[in-house]
């Protein structure tokens, strides 16, 4: 009852789960003779930088089924399986003809829009949380003072993470530096992590508690989709955008396609997240999920959470927007700690 199956599989170790693209996939729009089709909650909290974490506000979370949505195949090329066996259970699965629900993605862009979405529809929606780095920054501050803002939407909901440039190369750097610190000094944001309070952005997020399951977080790093397997759609974007998501508090979306990924099996060892995600780029292509919603199940909870995060950062390197995993009883555990 859920439409077409492609596997997706190649590699292995045994006891080992991994992705393939089995018969029928050539690519966008190709079907092979007699082979299968080509592949296709809002929550408020408190960010005052006193705990990490927010409140969580009635009826947040994320709204409606875990379902597909039709998908017209990514471009890719087809690959080969380096000589291992296909793993059973592992596949990509897309439905057809729209007889399902929402997606993961679909239904926390429709909870925050406030109506039902579908796939390639333009919105405009509220963020739960802003993100730039040293880098991107001060781009973003530029962008915000060129629309005649004063104040950011919400101080509590915007990080400065300075790790690109710590400790600082030269002049320019520190001047990158300089001019974050003192937006962020004069804008009362809490969350500057800098030199003795810093690390790496895609790390500090999730152990500050500052992204929970079902929220929409937009950062000046294409890396932000690292907060997917937390369940959050989590995309980045340029630093004017970012600028105007700091001055409104809302950002547009294209509403991306979802490429379902079924997880089967367990890792052999010595094969981490970053095997899985890089067989995955390698079968679909680094353009392959271009304005698409990679979605993760099956067999998730086999998968470290360290992992996970490994996937869902990486997903951004086959062109996708985001890469979504449902939150499980781990995710749940670790944001009910910063709520």
């Amino acid at each position: 009852g859920d439409g077409p199956v492609a596997e997706l599989g190649g590699w292995s170790a045994p006891g080992g789960a991994g992705p393939r693209l089995g018969p029928g996939y050539r690519g966008e729009g190709h079907r092979e003779p007699g082979g299968r089709p080509p592949l296709g909650g809002h929550a408020s909290r408190d960010r005052n930088g006193t705990g990490g974490g927010r409140k969580k506000a009635p009826g947040g979370g994320v709204g409606g089924p875990r379902n597909r949505i039709p998908h017209p195949g990514p471009p890719g090329r087809e690959g080969q399986g380096g000589g291992h066996r296909p793993v059973r259970g592992a596949r990509v699965r897309t439905s057809q003809g729209g007889r399902m629900g929402m997606t993961l993605a679909e239904a926390i862009i429709a909870r925050h829009a406030g109506r039902p979405v579908a796939a390639g529809e333009f919105v405009e929606v509220p963020v739960d949380f802003v993100l730039a780095n040293d880098i991107t920054a001060p781009l973003a501050i530029r962008a915000f003072r060129a629309l005649g803002a004063e104040r950011v939407f919400d101080p509590g909901r915007v990080a400065f993470v300075l790790d690109h440039f710590t400790p600082c190369k030269d002049v320019r750097s520190a001047e990158q530096c300089r001019l974050v610190r003192e937006f962020a000094r004069a804008q009362g944001i809490p969350h500057l992590f800098e030199e003795g309070r810093g690390g790496i952005e895609h790390v500090l997020l999730p152990e500050r508690g500052l992204v929970l399951p079902g929220e929409i977080v937009v950062g000046g790093d294409s890396h932000t989709t690292t907060y997917g397997a937390l369940g959050a759609f989590a995309t980045g974007m340029g630093s004017t955008d970012i600028g105007y998501a700091m001055a409104t508090g809302r950002t547009w979306l294209r509403v991306p396609r979802t490429i379902r990924v079924e997880l089967g099996g367990t890792l052999p060892r010595w094969v981490t997240g970053k095997d899985l995600v890089l067989h995955l780029i390698g079968r679909v292509g680094t353009s392959g999920a271009n304005w698409c919603a990679f979605e993760f199940g099956g067999e998730v909870r086999a998968l470290p959470l360290d992992d996970r995060l490994t996937v869902a950062n990486m997903a951004v390197e086959a062109g996708a927007t985001a890469g979504l995993f449902p939150p499980d009883e781990e995710v749940l555990e670790l944001s009910l700690i910063h709520i």
